[in-house]
């Protein structure tokens, strides 16, 4: 889902009224599109309160290791390729998680805060619990979604957001409320639903909006802690919750999902990755451009766990030598 969303509007570019009026099929896909892969982190953070995140040194470690592991890696093939592209301000961004891990920085954050949230999780009675996640998504939905609060929100971006996820799961999983127990088929009546509605409202602002408060408004409609993508994000979760999958190969797949956000995300790859996607968009008409962009997508999330199946008997040897 991540790759889809960087691929579409961020790589692209948002329709602009005249496209929505002239080309409304292809603008609504393009809209659709983001509107049901924008609740990419949502989910992850959902599964992590879902399943709990049981703190462990070494669980931070693993993830480090694997920062630094694609890091060094990627610096050693853009060197060869074209080495004046690495420069030092790059070698301390992968030493120090700083630009493009912000995913990263806000996890390891949740993971060492994980004690103190599973222990008011699982003592705090059904009404004190509701009166904080309540509280706290009035709180975020005011300061942190409408006024916008570059300091502690970021839209969703940040770990305050990731505490309010990870909460709403340990609750939706702890105290089995209907709302939480629903048949699937209205599980994914709900995600489609908030989906079609995020997608109009973002094509009405478009078309109805004025110039300087477009983009602003558009993009509170695809924010992380917009209501509505909290929600979606929760029934998505539930959808493929009630869904058994026994196949190994899914599985074994599946624990390596993070290697490809961290490495289309590299400082050093990101603006490539946006670069081929905006050149496909442009160079490719309507269903052949989509199908390059999903077999490109395919390609690369295959690579990308296989690449991490390397770096995990690496981590393996080097706990088994420690």
């Amino acid at each position: 889902m991540i790759l889809i969303l960087h691929a579409d509007l961020y790589a692209n570019g948002s329709p602009s009224a005249n496209e929505i009026i002239s080309s409304p099929f292809s603008s609504w896909l393009r809209v659709h599109a983001e509107c049901l892969s924008i609740v990419a982190v949502n989910v992850f953070i959902i599964i992590s309160g879902w399943f709990g995140i049981n703190f462990k040194y070494k669980s931070i470690w693993s993830l480090l290791y694997q920062c630094l592991f694609y890091g060094l890696l990627i610096m050693v093939i853009v060197y060869f390729y074209d080495s004046s592209r690495l420069t030092i301000t790059h070698i301390i961004q992968q030493l120090y998680l700083a630009e493009g891990y912000w995913f990263v920085i806000s996890y390891i954050g949740l993971i060492i805060l994980s004690p103190i949230l599973n222990l008011f999780a699982e003592k705090a009675d059904h009404k004190s619990f509701s009166i904080v996640l309540i509280s706290f998504f009035i709180f975020q939905t005011i300061y942190g979604w409408v006024m916008f609060d570059e300091a502690y929100f970021k839209y969703g971006y940040s770990l305050a957001s990731f505490i309010g996820l990870y909460l709403l799961a340990r609750f939706a999983r702890r105290f089995k409320s209907r709302i939480f127990e629903m048949k699937n088929s209205l599980n994914f009546i709900i995600y489609i639903c908030i989906s079609i509605i995020l997608t109009i409202l973002y094509l009405g602002i478009t078309l109805t909006g004025h110039q300087g408060v477009i983009e602003a408004m558009r993009y509170k409609v695809i924010s992380y802690n917009n209501p509505l993508v909290i929600i979606e994000s929760l029934y998505l979760f539930l959808l493929f919750n009630k869904i058994k999958i026994h196949n190994r190969i899914i599985n074994w797949a599946a624990t390596s999902c993070l290697s490809i956000y961290l490495i289309h995300c590299n400082p050093l790859l990101f603006n490539d990755y946006l670069s081929i996607m905006k050149y496909l968009g442009s160079f490719a008409p309507g269903l052949l451009c989509v199908c390059l962009i999903l077999i490109l997508i395919i390609i690369i999330t295959i690579s990308c766990i296989l690449i991490d199946k390397i770096r995990l008997k690496t981590w393996n040897f080097v706990i088994n030598k420690v």
